[in-house]
């Protein structure tokens, strides 16, 4: 017996000594002790023994184990909260080991900047434990490296919201483990000491960072969904959420629902949230920071959204007061203040504005008055009066919130029937209403010249939509472009601009007129060299020599292939076909005549043309107007003009829709006794109808005594066959051609 006993204590003090360092590492502090589990990989974990391999009676004194968890934050729309915690096991648990009884947790909370203060010191409600492969919340599985334990997602004063009366808390969790053992799917099981917070993890609000611009502190999310200048949402938040820098953005999610992921893919945006700005001084130095990310090339100046809510809402007037050019539109919730007075709602009449109040909100008849005395002067504006401010979507469920609360529904739920959502109206305005078409045409192989600056149309927020010219640099262009016929797009970069101005390019067959040289007979040695005589008597048995004419084509068809003979025909078009009827030899102006007509307009040196022979003028305000359409009473006058033509004296009119009074009545009886201009058969000739692509080519055809052409068998356009009405005179005005005269009229080609 001794012997037994002498051999047992020689056996537990080798244990001990082998063992020595592990139980001094024992009484380490949690802190030092997790510093071995931190590292990402099974092997961080320290060993641990399988239970088959000892003894029931065995001892073995082994390391502390302490498991690492961080808290699982989320931006709900009340407010923030700790939605969970997630241990890491180092390596795959089975689910089927956990139970939300084997845990307890506990947090103790103190403002940030006030440690001294403790918010909450009690118990969290655990709802779930599930195991998960992911780092985070939502993705349960039978087994995980991971054990998320689950805490409500709605709740007041239970320790979960991270931030209560203005301030921002420091949440300290402890969590107790109280099971028989965490089973392992390797066999193992593991009874922790304990565990060990390492981090906090809010996958939003951790996109957020703070700064401050001359003594305004502010909190800022910049976007990396895109690339180039992108949108500014600047956020106001309410009164009493400003205590520190943190809760702004943290006290409901007016602040971050711009950056959920969700938004951000439909509307990459950047947010700009200011704490206690509620001044002109304040905006002034909030601005500034918005003109330093402009000039960065971060921000869209032509973009720019102002919103906020209650206090808030007063500092988005008082920003439109200090600025109120500035903004795309501004969205003021249950505001506390206005414009104040008369010339401020002036200064914003034509700013897409819409402001929000529920009927229990004890702002209610403030908003409303402030709403009607000013908005006769506002030219988009709206008021939007909820009836409730409910949440339907989880985690609420159907939560019914106070009255002033109407930023919960119209932030992410509100859809109004006009307007949609707040988020998706927002996104559609901005400054910028339209930039000018650009449209050029060229010869195969002949560089298109492109407009230096184009007109952009600029929303001025006091006196609406105005014209403004910009400087364009355009992109370069591949030669290969315009090598051959067809058409291409190059966009530019517009001065103050993020939008493209787009040029459309026409590449036209380049077209060459030779004269026609008949071929010389060769001479045939079997003929004797003599002049045949000429008879005594003038065409006694002599056919006259052959006159052959030749004509280029005036007209081209689309890079489809088409003529589109139905298409109205426009201004700039008709004085390009007219001008080539005139010979003219595309030699380009100076500055031109008309106020809407630019030097590097298209059509610019042939309407100047035009202008000059007397064919075509512009309006009373000095414009031609050159996309606007021909009707058929301007081209009678035209015909009537360039032939001089008059109304024959006495002469009834001949079509019962031209009154006498019309002012193109002469010139379309002058074009219609001349053979040039008729009417539809029915005794009408549609003056204020606008002349279509055909009707054009048949009346120019007839000013300038061309066409019409026999003998293509082959139609030019696959439009216009044969059978086509106007087959004729589109092929005569279409085809360069040689041709003779025919006795009964028009052209033969040769």
């Amino acid at each position: 017996m001794v012997k037994k006993k002498l051999i047992a204590t020689l056996m537990a003090f080798l244990m001990l000594t082998l063992h020595l360092p592990a139980v001094i590492a024992a009484e380490d502090p949690p802190e030092t002790a997790s510093d071995t589990v931190l590292e990402e990989g099974p092997e961080a974990v320290p060993e641990i023994v399988p239970e088959t391999e000892l003894e029931p009676a065995t001892v073995t004194v082994t390391e502390a184990v302490y498991l690492p968890f961080i808290l699982r934050n989320e931006n709900f729309a009340f407010h923030e909260r700790t939605d969970a915690v997630i241990i890491d096991a180092g390596k795959e648990v089975d689910g089927s080991s956990l139970s939300k009884d084997d845990f307890e947790a506990h947090v103790r909370q103190t403002r940030i900047v006030d440690p001294d203060y403790v918010a909450y010191d009690g118990p969290r409600e655990i709802i779930d434990v599930y195991v998960s492969q992911v780092n985070d919340v939502g993705s349960r599985s039978d087994t995980g490296r991971y054990i998320v334990i689950d805490f409500p997602d709605v709740g007041w004063g239970d320790g979960g919201s991270t931030n209560d009366g203005g301030y921002t808390f420091d949440s300290q969790y402890t969590i107790t483990y109280k099971g028989s053992g965490i089973k392992f799917t390797d066999g193992t099981t593991l009874v922790p000491d304990g565990f060990t917070q390492t981090a906090v993890v809010s996958p939003v609000l951790d996109k957020f960072k703070y700064a401050n611009h001359d003594g305004l502190d502010y909190s800022y999310f910049l976007s990396e969904e895109a690339e180039g200048p992108l949108p500014l949402v600047v956020f106001f938040h309410g009164g009493g959420q400003g205590n520190d820098i943190y809760t702004p953005i943290r006290f409901s999610n007016g602040g971050t629902v711009w950056a959920n992921p969700e938004n951000q893919a439909k509307h990459p945006t950047h947010v700009l949230a200011p704490r206690n700005a509620t001044t002109p001084e304040a905006m002034h130095k909030v601005k500034a920071v918005i003109d330093q990310w402009i000039e960065d090339g971060k921000v869209d100046p032509n973009r720019i959204y102002i919103t906020g809510f209650s206090m808030g809402g007063g500092s988005t007037w008082t920003f439109l007061q200090t600025f109120p050019d500035f903004p795309a539109a501004a969205a003021p919730l249950c505001p506390a203040g206005g414009p104040g007075n008369e010339a401020n709602a002036k200064a914003v009449a034509y700013l897409p504005l819409w402001v929000f109040v529920d009927v229990d909100d004890f702002l209610y008849e403030r908003v409303v008055e402030t709403y009607n005395t000013y908005s006769p002067f506002w030219h988009d504006s709206k008021l939007s009066i909820l009836p409730e401010n409910r949440l339907n979507n989880p985690p609420y469920n159907g939560w019914k919130f106070d009255g002033h609360a109407v930023w919960l529904p119209v932030y992410n739920e509100y859809v109004d029937e006009e307007r949609g959502m707040l988020i998706d109206w927002l996104f559609a305005q901005s400054k910028v209403r339209g930039i000018e078409e650009v449209s050029v045409r060229t010869t195969a192989g002949t560089a298109p010249v492109l407009p230096d600056k184009v007109k952009v149309d600029i929303n001025h927020n006091a006196t609406g939509i105005a014209s403004e010219e910009r400087a364009v640099v355009w992109d370069a262009i591949d030669p290969a472009s315009y090598a051959n016929p067809g058409t291409f797009t190059v966009e530019g970069t517009v001065e103050g601009v993020v939008e493209k101005a787009v040029a459309k390019v026409s590449v036209e067959r380049l077209y060459i007129g030779v004269p026609y040289v008949p071929p010389a007979p060769s001479p045939d040695p079997s003929e004797p060299d003599e002049t045949p005589e000429t008879p005594d008597t003038p065409g006694d048995g002599q056919e006259p020599d052959e006159q052959v004419l030749y004509h280029p084509a005036y007209i081209r068809g689309f890079s489809d292939g088409t003529f589109r003979p139905n298409q109205a025909i426009t201004r700039a078009e008709l004085a390009v076909l007219l001008a080539r009827n005139l010979d003219f030899g595309g030699a380009r102006s100076g500055q031109g005549t008309f106020k809407d007509v630019k030097p590097t307009h298209w059509a610019a040196a042939e309407i100047e043309y035009v202008k000059s022979a007397g064919l075509m003028g512009g309006d009373a305000q000095g414009n031609f107007r050159p996309n606007a359409p021909v009707t058929r009473a301007e081209m009678a006058a035209i015909a009537a003009r360039y032939q001089n033509l008059g109304a024959p004296a006495g002469a009834n009119p001949r079509f019962a829709d031209v009154k006498p009074t019309h002012w193109a009545a002469a010139s379309i009886e002058a074009a219609a006794a001349a053979g040039i201009f008729g009417g539809y058969g029915d005794g009408r000739i549609g003056p204020d109808n606008h002349l279509t692509r055909a009707e054009a080519v048949k009346v120019i055809n007839r000013i300038f005594g061309r066409g019409p052409l026999h003998g293509v068998t082959r139609p030019s356009w696959p439009d216009v066959p044969a059978a086509h009405w106007a087959y004729l005179e589109i092929e005569e005005a279409s085809r360069d051609h040689y041709f003779e005269i025919r006795l009964e009229g028009g052209e033969q080609i040769r």
